[in-house]
């Protein structure tokens, strides 16, 4: 499974989304591939910049993270992976 991120790369400190997400699968012992999408949100004078086209193919929408499984399906939101991490967490 693959966890996109923002450059911070899900250290951006405990209340990021990204890091919250990524702390929810490492603690929940899943393995994963951690990848990084350019752009900013809430900058001002600044975009995605036409950097999260493949964010918007997998999930419809820009904003990370996104959590997409080995049988294609996507989670989105630092929330609901938290959430699917904590139910799937590994024996």
């Amino acid at each position: 499974m693959d966890l996109y991120t923002c450059f911070a790369k899900g250290v951006g400190g405990a209340l990021h989304p990204c890091a919250v997400a990524k702390n929810a699968l490492d603690d929940a012992g899943l393995t994963y591939e951690l990848k990084t999408v350019g752009g900013l949100k809430n900058v001002p004078f600044t975009t995605f910049g036409g950097k999260r086209e493949e964010i918007r193919r997998l999930s419809g929408q820009e904003r990370v993270p996104i959590l997409v499984l080995d049988d294609g399906s996507v989670i989105t939101g630092s929330k609901k992976i938290k959430t699917w991490a904590q139910e799937h967490a590994a024996a």
